[in-house]
């Protein structure tokens, strides 16, 4: 995914209590997870070299703080994200389906 709605006001909500730092670290895992569009990995190592900064201890603070592991697929999971994912890969299918009869009808406005 190239792009995703980003709620500031909401995210420095979130964001209050941490440091610039972790702040960061929080950013660039929402942007992973959308990236990828998946859940992230359960690998500290991975995650910090896929966002080519921070350190494992910042990025687990993190984790913990915002994140939930799955114990079913091993990875952390974002409630919220996931749903946003669900319902594009939804509008992508409807979208598809669409395309495939010729598009949209005209619009028969004069």
């Amino acid at each position: 995914m190239n792009w995703y709605k980003f709620n500031i006001p909401e995210f420095y909500e979130k964001t209050g209590n941490l440091s610039v730092h972790q702040e960061l670290t929080y950013r660039k895992l929402i942007d992973l997870y959308y990236l990828n569009e998946s859940p992230l990995p359960n690998d500290m190592e991975e995650l910090v070299d896929a966002m080519d900064m921070g350190d494992e201890d910042t990025t687990l603070s993190v984790l913990l703080e915002f994140f939930v592991l799955s114990k079913e697929d091993d990875c952390w999971h974002d409630e919220a994200i996931d749903r946003d994912l669900m319902n594009r890969k939804h509008q992508v299918s409807i979208n598809r389906k669409i395309g495939q009869k010729g598009g949209r009808p005209k619009s028969t406005k004069s």
